[in-house]
C-alpha cells in the first residue's frame, strides 16, 4: 500500500517526491553545525572589534555582543552535533525530592538506625 502511495506521489509531483526522498536528518545537522561555527567565529571577530575600538562604553557593547553570539553559536552547534549523533535521544535522568510517600516513611534517626543496621548484618 505504501509503495502505491509512493508511486503516486511520483507520478503527480516528481520533483517534490524526490526532494522528500533525498532529504536526510544528518545533511541538515551538518549544515546547522557549519553555520554555527561560522557565527562563532564572527562572534570571535567582534570581540576583538570592540577589544579594537578604544572608546569605552561602545567597545565594551561591542565585545559582550560579540560574546553572546559565540556562545548562542557554540550551544546551537552543540545541540546540533548531539542530535546528529543520537545522544540527545536519550531520555534524561530524573532529579529532584523523592515523593512524599518515601520521605514519609520515617524520622532521620529511624532513618539513621536503619542504615546502621545494614551496615553491620544486624537486620
Amino acid at each position: 500500500m505504501l509503495d502505491q502511495i509512493e508511486r503516486a506521489l511520483y507520478a503527480e509531483d516528481p520533483k517534490f517526491a524526490s526532494a522528500v526522498r533525498s532529504t536526510d536528518p544528518q545533511v541538515h545537522y551538518r549544515r546547522r553545525i557549519w553555520k554555527a561555527a561560522i557565527g562563532s567565529a564572527l562572534g570571535l571577530f567582534v570581540v576583538l572589534a570592540g577589544v579594537i575600538v578604544n572608546t569605552m562604553p561602545i567597545s565594551v557593547v561591542i565585545s559582550v555582543a560579540g560574546f553572546l553570539l559565540m556562545v548562542t553559536c557554540c550551544a546551537w552547534g552543540l545541540t546540533s552535533w548531539k542530535r546528529m549523533n543520537g545522544v540527545a535521544d536519550t531520555a534524561p535522568r530524573r532529579r529532584g525530592r523523592r515523593p512524599k510517600a518515601a520521605r514519609a516513611k520515617g524520622g532521620f534517626m529511624e532513618r539513621i538506625e536503619e542504615r546502621w543496621r545494614r551496615r553491620h548484618g544486624e537486620l
